[in-house]
C-alpha cells in the first residue's frame, strides 16, 4: 500500500513504517540522465539520490547505511562523494530491508540528496475533447 510521508523538510521525509514490516520500497518518478542530457553517457534508469536513511523511534535512531549489504532490487551501487561522502541512488522503485520486524510507531527517515529533470508523460493523443455549451 502507499504510505504518504507524514513531513517533508529540506530533502528529509519521514514515513510511518507499518507494524511487524519486513521491507519497505521507495518509490518515485525516474529519468535516464542521457535522455535529457545527450553529452552524459548515463543510460542508468534513476530515481533519487540518498544521503541517508534512519529509522527513528522516540530517542532511537537506528542508521541504515547506504552499503548496507541488503540492498539489492531498486539500488545502484553506492558512490563516494567525496572521500568521506557515501551516497546512493535508487532506480525508482528500491527495497529497503528493515533490520527487524519492527513492533510499535517506528519512522523511516529518508534523506534525499538529488534528483534529476523527470520528464514529464506524453498526453494520450486523439481527438480533442467535445465541448457543449448551454
Amino acid at each position: 500500500r502507499r504510505i504518504a510521508p507524514i513531513s517533508a523538510t529540506q530533502g528529509k521525509h519521514l514515513f510511518v513504517v507499518p507494524p511487524g514490516a519486513n521491507e519497505v520500497r521507495l518509490r518515485s518518478r525516474a529519468a535516464i540522465p542521457s535522455d535529457t542530457a545527450p553529452w552524459l553517457l548515463d543510460d542508468r534508469r534513476l530515481g533519487v539520490l540518498l544521503r541517508g536513511l534512519t529509522l527513528r523511534s522516540g530517542a532511537d535512531a537506528l542508521p541504515i547505511p547506504l552499503d548496507h549489504p541488503g540492498f539489492g532490487t531498486g539500488w545502484w551501487q553506492a558512490e563516494w562523494h567525496d572521500k568521506a561522502i557515501l551516497r546512493r541512488w535508487t532506480d525508482g522503485d528500491a527495497a529497503v530491508p528493515l533490520p527487524w520486524s519492527p513492533e510499535g510507531t517506528w519512522l523511516l527517515e529518508v534523506e534525499v540528496a538529488a534528483t534529476l529533470p523527470y520528464p514529464l508523460p506524453l498526453a494520450v493523443s486523439g481527438p480533442p475533447p467535445i465541448r457543449r455549451s448551454a
